[in-house]
């Protein structure tokens, strides 16, 4: 429907409908005032029309009213378009808002008397109407969410150009957890889409979607008495940036941190997450708590603890079909925090200090909101590619929920963006840069530092069981020399290891030549000389599981022949040995787990083991 067809209905309506059109008329008449929270822009009006909402019943089938949206009980001066999104088997019929919130306001009725509730169907309606609706930002408020027909199924319009959220900083729709793509693939959770905001607009070809998953209906200020009392009961266009209010007070003592306290008490911004359980189907055990047990699911594949066990999960058991592929994966949905105490359980024993798990909680979250994750199909998998994820872990404790409740929606942040906060076991004594590792740009958080102490002493150089047992598991406590380690292979064992893995067809390996490395010293592109030829490989990783049966350690590593001659003659290559001489475990960015378990045995707190590790990041709540 173009721009000129509903700019002409409108006006038609206007000119017919004098009642209404006294009331968009007073809209000019509004007063206005501005407020910044957080460098996000929302603007405020004294609305006495906006009475009607702010006071709606909650609960649909027990209005004590007649339903205005169904067609017997509007104006008889309300006219209509009828909408039909394809493929769906809802009819929409467009209508001016009589009590409008924005100079042009829609409300999209559906055509028979059905309740404010989500489906997957009317989310793939609302798709259809804001593609329909060119230039338009349409809006769903859930029955408990702000909706002011609760017992008569809606979305409202409004134009882009009215709306703060269209316009803020796409670094903020990251943050806010803003979703791209079409309706089959946004999550939501329809049991509880009568407590959420949903946001859609179309820009283009491309669909923004914001679910704001809510913590409850209205502030408790709605209910105070005398100076406390504000009348507001925040929906879908409070949340983008518009904030209608119906008394003068309120408008009076509106304040940033007032206007923040009373969003965030309704907004539970902590996002849901769809975690890669691995590529087929597992059976399945439904407890009776409402977790579900996975049987035989396989973890740390392609490393050296590659097994398979049964893990617990909270939350929804999915499944998705990779178009590409085929093959359909098992996805375990859940929300943000409860997805972090799983990782934070995982990747550290229940024994570890306060501070470490709170460090940990703060960065895991931080690298979950920045969306680095190499997934597509979901936000992102529970191997360590990722980070590794067990489910609900027998090493759960309070300590653990202790350290995720202080630093709830605690994120790393760096010149207004959320920190890509990467870690690993072991840095070696010097952390790495991040382009040495990945891509080739910098973050100016993710530099070189020396993991040491103010008498140079380096903190990841450890050989006490306590601190390295908070790190590592059963199965990574199988070795105690990370920091110091030495491969050897015959110069046969090399060369058909690296022609399982290259296939290159270079033949006897003569010579490993380091042609770069980074600031520690890993190895971000080797050199393979063959006595057919040669081949050079890179980054970090790509070394690592060349040159191992499942991972080497790192890339910082020193080659030594013995004996040193690579022109050694076929009859003497039996005789050669390639001993690697390395030092650290894995690509030593960003925070090291080892030297930050020993900081948190030596009284740090988590905020200096951060400074630390993340040079010039701040820690800024998000939810």
């Amino acid at each position: 429907m173009q721009k000129e067809t509903i700019d002409k209905f409108f006006q038609e309506q206007l000119s017919e409908w004098q009642e209404c059109s006294a009331r968009y008329a007073d809209l000019g008449k509004a007063r206005c005032k501005d407020v910044v929270i957080d460098g996000r822009e929302y603007h405020l009006m004294f609305n006495p029309a906006r009475m009607r909402s702010a006071t709606a019943k909650v609960v649909a089938g027990k209005v004590d009213r007649p339903c205005f949206l169904c067609r017997d009980n509007r104006p008889a001066l309300q006219r209509d378009i009828e909408i039909r999104p394809e493929g769906s088997s809802h009819t929409y019929l467009l209508a001016l808002n009589p009590f409008p919130i924005l100079p042009k306001h829609l409300t999209v009725i559906n055509n028979s008397h059905e309740r404010q509730t989500m489906t997957s169907g009317r989310l793939s309606d609302m798709e259809h109407i804001a593609r329909e609706l060119e230039g338009y930002l349409v809006f769903f408020n859930g029955a408990c969410s702000g909706a002011s027909a609760p017992d008569h199924f809606h979305f409202q319009a409004v134009p882009r150009e009215f709306v703060p959220l269209t316009t803020w900083e796409q670094n903020m729709w990251r943050q806010l957890g803003v979703q791209h793509g079409k309706a089959e693939n946004v999550k939501i959770d329809f049991d509880r889409s009568d407590f959420c905001n949903i946001l859609c607009w179309a820009d283009g070809d491309h669909i923004h979607w914001w679910v704001i998953d809510r913590r409850r209906h209205r502030p408790w200020q709605y209910d105070a008495h005398g100076e406390e009392h504000v009348l507001i009961s925040p929906a879908a266009l409070e949340f983008a940036g518009v904030v209608p209010l119906a008394r003068g007070e309120d408008f009076e003592k509106m304040t940033p941190s007032l206007l923040n306290d009373l969003l965030c008490q309704c907004w539970n911004r902590e996002p849901l997450v769809d975690v890669g359980i691995g590529p087929e189907r597992f059976e399945v055990i439904s407890n009776t708590d409402g977790t579900t047990i996975l049987k035989d699911v396989r973890i740390g594949i392609g490393f050296h603890w590659d097994q398979r066990r049964d893990f617990r999960y909270e939350g929804k058991i999915i499944h998705k079909k990779d178009l590409q592929s085929g093959s359909e994966w098992t996805v375990n949905r859940l929300s943000a925090e409860r997805y972090l105490k799983s990782v934070i359980s995982s990747e550290m024993s229940a024994t570890s200090s306060l501070q470490l798990l709170k460090a940990h909680a703060v960065i895991s979250r931080s690298w979950l909101m920045f969306g680095s994750a190499p997934h597509t199909l979901f936000d992102v998998c529970s191997d360590d590619c990722c980070q590794r994820y067990q489910g609900i872990s027998s090493k759960m404790n309070p300590v653990v929920e202790q350290a995720i409740e202080e630093t709830r929606g605690e994120t790393l942040m760096f010149d207004g963006e959320i920190c890509d906060a990467r870690y690993s076991k072991c840095c070696g004594g010097l952390t790495e840069e991040f382009r040495y590792c990945w891509e080739n740009r910098d973050y100016p958080y993710l530099r070189s530092i020396r993991d040491t102490r103010k008498d140079s002493s380096i903190f990841c150089d450890t050989s006490n069981k306590k601190v390295l047992s908070q790190v590592l598991n059963d199965y990574d406590q199988r070795t105690h020399d990370f920091f110091n380690w030495t491969v050897e292979y015959t110069q046969q064992q090399l060369s058909d290891l690296i022609e399982r893995k290259l296939q290159a067809g270079i033949g006897v390996v003569l010579d490993l030549i380091a042609e770069e490395r980074g600031m520690s010293g890993r190895i971000s592109k080797l050199r393979i000389i063959g006595e057919k030829g040669e081949t050079t490989i890179g980054k970090e990783l790509v070394i690592r599981k060349t040159l191992s049966e499942t991972c080497l350690y790192s890339s910082n590593f020193e080659v030594e022949q013995t004996p040193c001659n690579p022109n050694t003659s076929p009859a003497q290559q039996s005789e050669i040995t390639f001993r690697l001489k390395g030092r650290g475990w894995g690509h030593g960015v960003g925070l090291c787990q080892i030297g930050a378990a020993v900081m948190g045995e030596e009284g740090y707190d988590y905020r200096e083991i951060l400074a630390h590790y993340y040079p010039g990041a701040e820690i800024k709540k998000l939810w």
